[in-house]
């Protein structure tokens, strides 16, 4: 049977999550899709879950590593164990919502030039029971991207999470991948490479549930060293056949949410290192903004943070931030 979409699942130890990621998809599967997933040696009985469902649902592909590879080295093989001639790489702990396939092999049949597919995604807490954010991306209309500017300037870094990208499996495989291994987002860098020269599109419904947590990734300031890394590959735009508008927009919007990362992982106990320290302004020593508000904030010590916070939950002085939030937004918005 010809396959014109492979769900791609890296995993590593997803025993918890699995079987909700497994569930939401394979309600849904129809004719020419398969289930993909590339095992990087897990430890936790993620390979007997992947039996049982292979069990009910012989469209499902399971591969599993001697040894663990990394997170980068494991997306690229699940891209390329596929068979499917595009790829849609999903977190082994996400989940798919209703109607989501059959979305997107709509997209694909009426366009079939495309190189990359982008989905819109909803941000829920870690068990699901509450939405955080309705739809990370708030533009409504679906959107047909003639080149790679229209993508980026539209997305910007919003592909970082793992599970809104679908790419054209032939693309990816002549992609220079490697130039991406140790960066932590081996599926945006080699998205952002072969994107140029080819159309795209935006899926502007949220089709995808994102399982928010990671607070370690905050306490030991891995975030912020992943934000680093993303910088880099943001930086390398350019080079790649983009416009230095689109660049500049997207690295915008990271200084933008540096601030706001680095309030949280402050209150979450991290320590700034010599090591971190100088890798942040390595990366983001060229922007005034950084100077600005992003080195004052890593110096200042946790307990500015600890009483900001403290203060911020008096509930009348919470009451006065939302209300004066809410007139900057709707004041701003008119003036535009």
């Amino acid at each position: 049977m010809e396959i014109k979409l492979s769900i791609a699942i890296p995993t590593y130890n997803g025993a918890q999550t699995i079987r909700e990621t497994l569930d939401s998809i394979v309600s849904q599967l129809e004719k020419g899709v398969e289930i993909v997933v590339s095992d990087n040696a897990s430890t936790d009985g993620t390979a007997e879950i992947i039996r049982e469902y292979q069990a009910r649902f012989p469209v499902i592909r399971y591969f599993c590593n001697e040894e663990n590879l990394g997170a980068d080295c494991n997306i690229d093989l699940v891209v390329r164990r596929s068979s499917g001639e595009y790829v849609w790489l999903f977190g082994d702990d996400d989940k798919l919502v209703a109607g989501g396939i059959r979305k997107v092999l709509n997209v694909l049949q009426i366009h079939n030039d495309l190189a990359v597919v982008f989905i819109n995604y909803a941000v829920y807490s870690s068990d699901f029971e509450q939405c955080l954010k309705e739809r990370v991306l708030e533009n409504k209309n679906d959107l047909y991207c003639e080149n790679a500017d229209k993508l980026l300037t539209t997305v910007k870094i919003a592909p970082i999470f793992l599970s809104s990208n679908i790419i054209r499996r032939a693309l990816w495989e002549r992609a220079d991948s490697d130039h991406y291994v140790g960066s932590k987002w081996m599926h945006f860098g080699t998205m952002l490479s072969l994107l140029p020269g080819h159309p795209s599109y935006y899926v502007s419904s949220p089709y995808v549930m994102l399982r928010s947590g990671a607070l370690r990734w905050k306490q030991d300031g891995t975030i912020l060293l992943y934000g680093c890394e993303l910088m880099k590959i943001v930086r390398e735009c350019p080079k790649l056949g983009y416009s230095k508008h689109s660049t500049v927009e997207t690295i915008n919007v990271m200084l933008q949410s540096l601030p706001v990362t680095i309030f949280g992982s402050k209150i979450e106990g991290l320590t700034v290192t010599r090591i971190l320290l100088w890798k942040m302004i390595k990366h983001y020593g060229s922007y005034p903004s950084f100077w600005i508000r992003g080195f004052a904030l890593l110096l200042l010590p946790r307990v500015f943070y600890q009483l900001v916070w403290d203060f911020y939950q008096v509930p009348m002085i919470k009451k006065i931030y939302k209300r004066s939030k809410f007139w900057i937004q709707h004041r701003w918005t008119r003036n535009q």
